[in-house]
Formats: structure tokens, sequence, C-alpha cells
């Protein structure tokens, strides 16, 4: 389980909880725990008389000064008032006696109708950091339910927060629980809590309080803890609805997703990688015969992944290529000249007769070359004009534009040179580029609009960069490999020296500062490297032989080397949302 280093304290009970609930919990955690203070042993109780005398000490009651110092005061009282003005005189050092009974923390817990539905997200919140700030002092933790008087339990596992949610009831605790607890507690209780409503009955006892109140007009709770006689309030916004229900319904079912299984003996290609869409809800795969499958990548784990599609080889040699919903944009060449397959829109077709090819000049891009290349497509409000941008082997940004008319006209023109990384973000094109060698400029290029905009530079010479939503990440030229992760607010220089591959770039709540998605060396898993800190996000069962990663939706894709299988896991979750597994082969273990 990959956890924010904020949340380790309470890993024990945090790796109970279904993965996906995790954060939600978390987030309660963080916001609780500065409200509340430490138990330590100054509560426990001390004898009024020492238990001896411990040490011989410079400060202290004239009742325990020495006899030998009572001797100078009335053999030399000049000198016993100089001493006492130097702090010379020496006294007694009592021993104190403490209680040997064990220090021990109690928390009662109100179920009744006044603390049903959200606030009770608040008790195993509660129980979670007074079972933990326990744990640290050494201490007894024992807890019980409001309602029934006496009942105490000491065990804080995972049995003991499903019995906490299910002991809600419809009876209201009344004053005759409130005598009986009292009585039950008795005088020696060191440390004794209670959660409920603000009108929820208190035992005297019961010196600290955490009182919950469901705000009307907002999706939040209104947190109160009195403990010391300090005062403290907070104002919890809630997780989704269903993330609520979820939490106490259901905090501890492990979903495991559904494995979606190829319809076919064919096996996807090692010699492409996964391809996302636009808006990651499909995703496209090369088999080994040339077609390609689409599948579509359910939104959570566990939910249906829904029917594959399979397309048909293309004629011709595939340049280029760019996904949308689930078809594939591609740019072909055929007989010699560049024909454009299947990109959304009327303009960009089968329908549309082919251009000639550029010079290679302008465009490099050969059969073959290992790679095919990213195609970017988009088209004017009204439908009347589209474009396709591709970055070719050569660094060279290009663009064919075509407007509606009687006859579809295309022009073609060289947008950029030396650029370094390109991807699309909805309706604008945000790229890097080498401008002189000695700095790199980032654009966004909206093409709709044909507005160009300068969003950022960096004054170094880069090789490669990536984006992300809020993110800018380059490879410096020197040599190092050393990269920079830029946001606005933020930025962060790692090294990736063993033979890494970056996916992308990508912020997350494992560190405050950007980093970068690294496929290890021996491809076995994913970890997040910023300046000199390292997490591992993804653990792959077998090695991977081709890794995608779409930086929107923060989702990877990749195909295992040995059993062809296809798996798309979020980095933020620990289950995948989709595996594929061939006819004929075994998912490694």
């Amino acid at each position: 389980m990959n956890l924010h280093p904020q949340l380790t304290p309470w890993a024990p009970w945090l790796s109970l909880f279904e993965p996906t609930l995790v954060q939600p919990v978390g987030d309660l955690l963080l916001r609780l725990a500065p409200m509340l203070g430490p138990l330590t042993r100054v509560s426990a109780r001390q004898q009024v008389e020492p238990g001896g005398v411990g040490d011989i000490v410079q400060r202290g009651s004239y009742e325990r000064l020495l006899l030998t110092e009572w001797a100078y005061a009335d053999v030399a009282p000049e000198e016993f008032i100089r001493r006492a003005a130097n702090n010379e005189l020496l006294f007694t050092g009592p021993e104190p006696s403490t209680s040997q009974q064990p220090l021990r923390s109690v928390a009662l817990f109100d179920a009744g109708p006044m603390q049903l539905g959200e606030a009770r997200l608040v008790h195993i919140a509660m129980f979670i950091l007074l079972a933990r700030r326990a744990q640290l002092a050494g201490a007894e933790f024992r807890w019980g339910w409001l309602h029934k008087p006496g009942e105490l339990r000491d065990s804080s596992n995972e049995a003991a927060m499903a019995a906490l949610l299910g002991g809600r009831t419809l009876q209201a605790a009344d004053e005759a629980m409130q005598e009986e607890w009292s009585q039950a507690l008795g005088t020696q209780q060191d440390d004794c809590w209670l959660v409920g409503a603000q009108a929820s009955i208190c035992p005297p006892q019961a010196r600290h309080r955490v009182s919950i109140e469901r705000m009307l007009l907002e999706e939040s709770l209104e947190v109160i803890l009195q403990q010391k006689g300090a005062r403290r309030e907070i104002k919890l916004n809630l997780p989704a609805q269903d993330t609520c229900t979820r939490v106490l319904r259901h905090p501890f079912e492990r979903k495991v997703p559904k494995t979606a299984t190829q319809g076919s003996r064919l096996k996807p290609s090692l010699k492409y990688p996964p391809r996302f869409s636009s808006h990651a809800s499909w995703l496209a795969v090369t088999m080994i015969d040339g077609r390609t499958t689409f599948y579509r990548v359910p939104q959570r784990a566990g939910a249906e992944p829904g029917k594959s599609r399979v397309v048909n080889k293309a004629k011709g040699e595939i340049l280029a290529v760019g996904v949308y919903k689930n078809c594939q944009g591609m740019v072909v060449l055929e007989q010699g000249k560049l024909a454009f397959r299947d990109f959304p829109g009327p303009l960009f077709n089968r329908r549309t007769a082919p251009v000639e090819r550029p010079d290679l000049r302008q465009f490099s891009a050969l059969p073959g070359g290992g790679r095919l290349l990213d195609a970017f497509h988009f088209s004017a409000a009204r439908g009347n004009r589209e474009w396709v941008y591709v970055l070719d082997y050569g660094g060279r940004l290009v663009c064919w534009q075509r407007t509606a008319g009687k006859e579809i006209e295309t022009e073609f023109e060289v947008v950029a040179e030396n650029v370094v990384g390109a991807w699309q973000f909805g309706k604008t094109l945000r790229y890097a580029y080498a401008h002189k060698g000695t700095e790199t400029v980032v654009i966004h290029l909206t093409p709709s609009s044909g507005e160009r905009i300068e969003h950022g530079s960096w004054s170094e010479a880069t090789l490669r960069a990536c984006f992300a939503p809020q993110l800018s990440a380059f490879l410096e030229a020197n040599g190092e490999g050393a990269w920079v992760v830029r946001s606005d607010a933020e930025w962060a220089r790692t090294v990736v020296e063993d033979q890494g591959e970056v996916l992308g770039c990508i912020d997350t709540k494992l560190e405050t500062f950007p980093g970068l998605l690294v496929l290890n060396r021996r491809r076995s898993r994913i970890e997040f490297r910023a300046r000199n800190t390292q997490h591992v996000l993804i653990k792959f069962r077998e090695a991977a032989a081709k890794v995608s990663f779409d930086p929107i939706s923060r989702r990877v894709a990749w195909i295992g080397a040995k059993s062809h299988t296809l798996t798309v896991q979020s980095i933020d979750e620990d289950v995948p949302l989709l595996t594929v597994v061939p006819f004929g082969e075994n998912h490694v273990e």
C-alpha cells in the first residue's frame, strides 16, 4: 500500500480499509490529529507525601533544609544569609511515589440517533487517533458504546472497528445510563473521552469531549474538541456521497477487478505500446497480426470492462497514429502518397483523397522506423476546418490543414523545428522547442482560434520534454540524465542515472513537490522519483515489454513480456482497472 509519509503513523489501521477508501479516511485523520494533545504519564496520580529522599538539591522548602545548614544559621548568621542569597544552601530532594496502576485511556462513543450517518466518519477517525495516542504513551486503550454502560472492549483491530460501526441504535442514552457509567468508571480514570453530539449525556469522568454536528446548508461536519480546558473547532468537508456510504457500510471489502479475456488466440504485439484515447476511456492495442483491438477501460476497479472492438489492419505503411474514443486516426504511406484514415470529423477520413508526401527535409517519417509517430487532431467549432499535427523523427512539428468546400483544400506547413516534446490537452496542443540551442520555450497552440501563447521557458538546452496538466519536465542536454520538473509554484531536479525509462511527470500526495514517473531498469515496477526521494507506485507480476502513460487520467498500461497480458492501472490505486489474458496463456503470478 502506497501511503503519504504523513499517514504512516496510522498505517496498521489504514491497511485494513479497502484501498480506494484509504485516502478519504487518511484525510480525516490529518485534519483531526492536530487538535489532539498527547497522552503522557504526567496525568498519573502522585501521593501527597514523598516516598523518601531521592537526592541532595540546592532548591526547595526550608522544611527540608539539611541540619548542617541550620548550624550556619546559629553559629554564623551572616554566612547563612550569604549562602542563601547565592543558592548554596542544601535541601533534601524528595522521591515522589506514584500510583502503580497502569495508565489507561477510555473512549465512549454515542451510537444513538443523534450520531447516525456521516457523523460516524469522525467516530472511526477518533477511534484510530485515540488508539494510536494510547499506543505511543504505552497505555491501555479501551472503548465502549454510551448506550451499553459498563461494557468496555480492549481491541482496536478490524473487528473492533467493524463492531464500532455496527453498534448503531435508535435508543438514545439517558441519565440512568449516565449514572451507570459513572459507577462503572469509578474515580481512577487517567484519560476518558466522549465522542458524540453536543447534547449527548456525559459521565463526569469524561473530561474530554468530541462533539460532532451535521451542518444543514453544507456538505460538512462541525467538530468541537474539548481537552484540558482548551476548546478547538474545525469544519470537515465530507467525501463524495458514495465514498461515505462505503466507509460506513463496507469499509473492509476488497473489490477484485473483473478480468476481460481476449476473444481469440491472438496476442498483443510486443512491437508497439498500448495507446490511450484522448479521454483515456479506450485503449488501442496492436495485435501480432497487425489488427488493432480497442478495449473500453472501466472508470473504477471492479466495474464491467465492456465489449472490445477489433479493426482490420490498414492498407499501406502506418507512419503516425492518434486514438480518439474507439477509433484510431492514422497517417498512412500508400503508393508514395500520404492518406489520412479514421480521424474524427469528415475532412480526414477514408473518403478524402491522398496528398503528396512532403520532402524528407520537411517531414522525416520512414516506414519501419521502430516506432509510430504521434498524431494530434483538432477541428473548428463549426466542423468546416480540421488540423492534423505530427511530430516527426527530426523534431519538426508539421501540420496538415483542410477546409471544407466544393473541393477540400489541403495546406501543409512546418509549425516548429527542434521540438523536444508535444501533447494534446483538449483543444490545445502544448509543445516545447529548443530556441537557439540555449533555452527551451513552451508554447500553447489553439488551432481553432489561431492563438499561440508562450507558456514558459527554461534557461537550458534540453533533449526531451513531457507534460501533465499543470506540469512540464525537461531532460537537460548535459548528458548526466538530469531532469527538471516544473509547476507554477514548485520545481525539482531529479537525476535518472540507472537507465530507468521516464514515462512522464506527475505530482503526488506522497511528496509536496512534483517528480517523474519512471519505469525501472528491470522493467518490473513503476516509481515516483523527485529530488532524492523514491516511491514504488506499481509492481508488475512480470517484466513489461511495452508501457505507456496517460498524464490526464494518470493511468498506466503495459504488456507482459512473457504472457502478453495487458494490464491497465491508475497510479493512485492499488488494483488494476483492466486485465486481459490471451487464450492459452497463464497470467504470471
